[in-house]
């Protein structure tokens, strides 16, 4: 499981509660006073992926209110993790498998950090998988793009055409798939010009 997720948490969790912004004005209403006074100092208005946090009597996070555009704005909670402190969060309210694995997969793009020329210690926020997800299913999203976006973001000179073929072939190992390389003036041969002439530079 990626480390910005956990399946179960001994410890106190903090809950997450998505608030549309369609419905702030009745929701607010509902609200305790002391909440109201709170959210008012913070300005938080449910605009999309915009959040508000709750102390308890302590001082510490008691919940997290975070505004949401509609049911299914589950790139809002990709915000989240950046901007959170050290703990463990789950999602408050009534939600579908499929909802919550959207917004699991946000969550974990969310804690994406580019850490191939220094280290990056792990996320602090971690995010409650409930029992019904499937865990195996968001990991293999989030690594994916975790992947594709290491592709991209490493400089030009460190991820030429052989470092990005050696890239394949790693993942044609792991799984067990085949690849097939056209290398050099072969892709002349094949008609793919451009890339020739991208790859040589």
């Amino acid at each position: 499981m990626s480390n910005c997720f956990i399946s179960s948490a001994t410890e106190s969790v903090v809950s997450i509660i998505p608030v549309l912004k369609s419905e702030f004005g009745s929701w607010h209403e509902k609200q305790k006073a002391k909440v109201k006074n709170w959210i008012s100092v913070n300005n938080f208005r449910a605009e999309p992926a915009s959040f508000c946090f709750i102390p308890n009597s302590e001082g510490q996070i008691k919940q997290v209110f975070l505004g949401i555009s509609d049911v299914n704005d589950f790139w809002s909670f990709g915000a989240l993790p950046a901007n959170l402190s050290e703990g463990n969060y789950e999602i408050s309210g009534d939600w579908s498998q499929d909802q919550l694995q959207l917004i699991a997969i946000a969550w974990g793009l969310g804690s994406y950090k580019f850490a191939a020329y220094k280290d990056i210690a792990a996320p602090k926020a971690k995010l409650v998988i409930p029992e019904n997800c499937d865990s195996s299913y968001i990991d293999n999203i989030v690594d994916s793009i975790f992947l594709v976006r290491d592709l991209i973001n490493y400089p030009a000179e460190n991820m030429g055409p052989s470092s990005l073929a050696k890239a394949a072939l790693s993942l044609a190992i792991e799984f067990d798939a085949k690849v097939d390389q056209i290398i050099g003036d072969d892709l002349l041969k094949k008609g793919f010009n451009a890339i020739h002439t991208v790859g040589r530079g």
